[in-house]
């Protein structure tokens, strides 16, 4: 299935299904570059351990081009060193799905850093965040889904 998108000013609307609209606002440049470097540094910065501290995302174990031009991953765009839910960059707000640290007051949805943290019985693993789950050989949903995520959560793209 093709979900439809709409380009408008700034942000990127993402219809899905027609019901729930997920929207992107702020300047570009705040996730993504079109050279992946900056004076012969390199501006990507993936991988276990990216994550956002003091305003910008750092670490990570790979500087190589992301996806889309994105100057992280999805864990280190949704991460953070800090406790907080929520990193305001401009005009754009992300959510912290995964803290480094106990988180002051997590998402509806839940945290990541307790199945880090704690282990298998807090959550589903992913990768980047922990190792495979060992109670849990595969995602639901792996039956007929060959080399997806739904294999193991923690697999490579």
């Amino acid at each position: 299935m093709r979900w439809p998108m709409l380009l408008s000013g700034w942000g990127v609307v993402l219809l899905l299904a027609s019901q729930v609209q997920a929207q992107v606002t702020g300047v570009c440049s705040n996730c993504h570059t079109m050279h992946n470097s900056q004076n012969g540094a390199g501006l990507a910065s993936a991988g276990t351990g990216a994550r956002w501290d003091g305003g910008a995302v750092q670490g990570g174990v790979s500087a190589a081009a992301q996806a889309s031009l994105l100057v992280t991953d999805c864990v280190g765009c949704h991460s953070s060193n800090g406790s907080a839910s929520t990193i305001t960059l401009g005009d754009s707000v992300i959510p912290i799905v995964y803290n480094a640290v106990a988180p002051t007051s997590p998402l509806a949805g839940g945290n990541f850093y307790w199945v880090a943290a704690g282990g298998d019985a807090y959550g589903h693993n992913v990768r980047g965040i922990s190792d495979q789950d060992a109670s849990l050989p595969a995602a639901p949903g792996a039956v007929g889904c060959l080399n997806s995520c739904h294999t193991a959560l923690t697999l490579s793209d």
